[in-house]
């Protein structure tokens, strides 16, 4: 099992972490400044406010002020961040 942290949390980087958690890793989901709100979301709820599928159990969601935390130890970190 490896330890994957995505950092970023709209949709590119949300849907990254389905197959990740699905092939068993652990799965941390960093939001950036502009995801406060998904971050929030996914942590009361499992989904992302946009995806009619809730996340396989098991992921843990960090705002970016807990980007260490999440980073610490990790296996893999994976940018899904997208630009316009």
């Amino acid at each position: 099992m490896k330890t994957i942290t995505i950092i970023g949390s709209g949709m590119m980087g949300s849907a990254l972490a389905f197959p990740a958690r699905e092939n068993g890793h652990e799965v941390r989901l960093v939001g950036t400044h502009l995801d406060r709100e998904i971050i929030e979301a996914c942590r009361k709820t499992g989904q992302h406010p946009k995806f009619v599928r809730a996340f396989p159990e098991g992921i843990q969601y960090y705002q970016i002020e807990e980007v260490e935390q999440a980073i610490a130890g990790s296996t893999m970190i994976i940018g899904g961040v997208s630009s316009f």
